[in-house]
């Protein structure tokens, strides 16, 4: 009995001396995924800008173009989801030559400054940006933009609404596709 008490014991050291000795190697799979997804959504980013001879003038005018593009932009025909947005509106009045010199405006000694330089001009410009659905119909509402007035116009980008979605979509077959891997290297 004493016998195999020792044997045991013997074994159960050679085990655990073994288990020392031999490190369990770590493997890493990893799983790989692509999908693809066509934008629902698109972008359109303009300018709007008005000239004039006194500040209300011009900002009237300019009132009345963003009014014009609210309420011609979402009735275009097609167009499902409209969002229009406006940014600050920039004013400044344009003077002549020679009254807003960087050199006269520091205060250098040679600066000459005109005699006139009450404005000649006015001027407003605001960005406006046109968010909009479904994605075929971005062409249509740029050119319609384009015919209000705007003086510039891109199409900024195509977004994908629901990005969160399609990214854990892509992340569950990022999953299955590790697990075949591990799966592969198990067998």
């Amino acid at each position: 009995m004493k016998l195999s008490i020792i044997v045991i014991f013997i074994f159960g050291l050679c085990l655990q001396g073994q288990a020392q000795e031999v490190e369990t190697p770590d493997i890493l799979v990893t799983g790989k995924a692509e999908i693809e997804v066509m934008p629902d959504s698109f972008k359109i980013v303009g300018g709007l800008t008005s000239r004039g001879k006194s500040r209300p003038d011009v900002l009237k005018d300019l009132s009345q173009r963003i009014d014009k593009v609210r309420g011609i932009i979402p009735s275009l025909e097609g167009l499902e989801t409209v969002e229009i947005r406006t940014n600050e509106i920039a004013i400044y009045s344009i003077r002549q030559e020679g009254c807003d010199t960087e050199a006269f405006l520091s205060g250098y000694s040679e600066a000459t400054y005109p005699d006139d330089c009450s404005p000649k001009e006015e001027y407003a410009g605001v960005t406006v940006t046109i968010i909009g659905s479904p994605v075929a119909q971005a062409g249509n509402t740029l050119s319609l933009a384009s015919e209000i007035g705007f003086d510039s116009l891109e199409i900024d980008e195509f977004i994908v609404s629901n990005s969160q979605e399609h990214a854990n979509e892509a992340e569950r077959q990022a999953m299955r596709d590790a697990l075949n891997r591990a799966n592969r290297l198990a067998s």
